[in-house]
């Protein structure tokens, strides 16, 4: 159960991101990166019901398959509405719907070893590279948002994402790395906040 409990604790820090974006006028970026969200939600989604109700067999498929889309496309959407959001803001495009049914298009005919080796990189760079811009611009409260969101992202995936079955001061990795993306989560929600205000 506690398994099903940290995984909750993902949909629970998109709910709230959800929340503190929603009052904002929709638009392409915030729209986009919602759905990037919204697929780390459903992966965890399926990951409580799994746990909670014990089919963890049963549902062991659908769960790593939904939570690898979260990783490749969700977070590519993230990325790039993060920088819709900030060096390229202002500007209209209408590449936005292309881009998510490539994203997701994409994800399917790509293999996992290069989603793993190549995309979510490419993500995390431009996300940074939002966060550079800020700086820059010494728009300094969204830059810290972002920048404390991705670092977290960096360190839950490489230090505890990659070793979710060992043990770490006695609590499963597994917990721990829900509870940072749920964090995280939270963290993406209150940056594009800044971001549309700052934007305002």
């Amino acid at each position: 159960m506690l398994y099903a409990l940290t995984d909750f604790l993902v949909v629970i820090g998109v709910a709230i991101a959800v929340w503190r974006i929603w009052h904002q006028r929709p638009d392409s970026p915030t729209v986009n990166l919602l759905i990037g969200l919204s697929a780390f939600a459903l992966a965890a989604t399926i990951g409580t019901v799994r746990f909670a109700t014990g089919a963890i067999d049963a549902l062991q498929a659908q769960h790593s398959y939904w939570s690898a889309f979260a990783g490749v496309s969700g977070l590519l959407l993230i990325a790039i509405s993060s920088v819709r959001l900030t060096w390229l803001s202002g500007r209209r495009h209408r590449l936005d719907q292309g881009i998510l049914v490539a994203l997701i298009a994409g994800y399917f005919g790509a293999s996992a070893v290069l989603s793993a080796t190549m995309i979510a990189p490419i993500a995390l760079l431009l996300g940074l590279s939002s966060t550079a811009w800020l700086a820059w611009r010494q728009n300094w409260r969204p830059a810290l948002f972002w920048l404390a969101s991705w670092l977290l992202l960096i360190f839950a995936s490489t230090a505890i994402g990659s070793l979710r079955e060992e043990i770490t001061f006695g609590i499963a990795n597994w917990h721990i790395y829900h509870a940072l993306l749920a964090i995280w989560a939270v963290l993406v929600g209150e940056a594009v906040r800044a971001s549309t205000s700052t934007r305002a």
